[in-house]
């Protein structure tokens, strides 16, 4: 679904302006900046030759999507994480979306998470530190997991 809330404007496709697999990380986060200035901070992007994507770059412009209830339809690739988290939370629309979010609300207000602050940014750290340590593109399933069950 694509709301219609907001005029978007054009950029260039992403395989028109040189980004692939092989782009490094920096060009890609260059031509996403560039983008930004050129095209403001909501614009559409063509990836290959027939998915568009909307990007928003404001925090005020994503803070109403993602606090929205109504507009939680997910992305086609987030079936592809289906296989390795289920259809939980993350995943998951709809009915099932809303019930389990009921759920789990009042376990992240933010007088419990407090507690939890000082464990977030010291595991958190260690995640970076051992990213970092990294030389090529790598699968982050197995830090992300490790990271988690830290």
């Amino acid at each position: 679904m694509v709301l219609e809330v907001f005029f978007v404007t054009y950029a260039p496709s992403l395989n028109s302006a040189g980004s692939s697999r092989r782009t490094p990380r920096a060009d890609q986060t260059q031509a996403f900046e560039d983008w930004t200035k050129k095209y403001g901070g909501i614009f559409r992007l063509w990836v290959g030759n027939n998915k568009a994507v909307i990007i928003l770059s404001k925090p005020e412009d994503l803070e109403i999507l993602l606090g929205s209830n109504k507009h939680i339809e997910k992305a086609d690739v987030y079936n592809q994480l289906h296989s390795w988290i289920g259809e939980g939370l993350l995943t998951s629309t709809g009915k099932k979306w809303h019930t389990r979010r009921k759920l789990i609300t009042p376990s992240f207000h933010f007088r419990i998470l407090d507690q939890f602050v000082e464990v977030f940014n010291r595991n958190s750290d260690i995640l970076v530190q051992k990213l970092l340590l990294q030389k090529d593109t790598i699968n982050v399933h197995a830090f992300i997991t490790l990271c988690t069950l830290d």
